[in-house]
């Protein structure tokens, strides 16, 4: 239902953001969420949070790491083509 993918939606975002205080969290598309941060982000205890609440769901997510000094990105809807 939507009110379900809302509330997963709102649970992964909380997750991002209280393992990366440092970093800027942001969702871009519909289901896209964009962490940007100075340092390399560990993403070890970021995806064991995020494997946790989707465990008994039927959801996938992909991770990148990303530096963002080596590609030119002008426009948000770059993101998605990284």
């Amino acid at each position: 239902s939507w009110k379900a993918g809302d509330e997963l939606l709102s649970d992964f975002s909380n997750i991002l953001c209280e393992s990366l205080p440092e970093s800027l969290v942001f969702r871009v598309f519909g289901d896209d969420f964009v962490a940007i941060s100075k340092e390399q982000i560990d993403l070890t205890e970021v995806r064991k949070n995020l494997d946790e609440i989707l465990k008994s769901k039927d959801v996938s997510y992909r991770v990148n790491n990303i530096d963002l000094s080596s590609v030119n990105i002008d426009k948000i809807t770059q993101i998605e083509n990284i």
